[in-house]
């Protein structure tokens, strides 16, 4: 794992829908950390907060003009050119527990995906397309194996 001490992530559960254990939290933290480390940014803070459906669509709505839920939001607040990241990333717990049925995952799973995917986005990933998406996937899904094993 890459040095940190420059580095803030703070990580909330608002929550009460998906039990989300210390443990889980750590490894939401090491992908943070991780994704982080792809771009060498080990300078500035990212506060990643897991909510209920209602909360997300509150801010689907206010921030993006969008209606209904969506699985994770990333709001990137770094400075353009700066080694120090600005971000704040909301995950619905309610989205993971719906969306692991229909993909025959585990809710957690779904949750350390969202993670994994919001840390992208603030990183520079894009998922407009279908081949930025399915690149964006892979990547999300090897960063997850990776940590998960050890």
């Amino acid at each position: 794992m890459p040095k940190v001490s420059g580095l803030k992530i703070s990580i909330k559960n608002l929550q009460r829908k998906l039990p989300v254990s210390r443990r889980d939290l750590s490894l939401i933290k090491k992908i943070a950390v991780f994704i982080l480390s792809l771009k060498r940014i080990s300078q500035g803070q990212v506060n990643i907060c897991i909510v209920d459906d209602k909360t997300i669509i509150g801010y689907n709505k206010k921030y993006l003009a969008h209606q209904g839920p969506t699985d994770c939001i990333a709001f990137n607040l770094t400075q353009p050119k700066k080694k120090e990241v600005l971000a704040d990333i909301i995950i619905s717990a309610e989205r993971a527990l719906i969306v692991s049925g229909e993909f025959a995952t585990t809710p957690l799973d779904e949750l350390y995906l969202y993670a994994a995917h919001g840390m992208l986005h603030i990183i520079g990933y894009d998922d407009k397309t279908w081949a930025l998406r399915k690149a964006m996937n892979r990547k999300e899904q090897m960063i997850i194996k990776r940590l998960k094993a050890g």
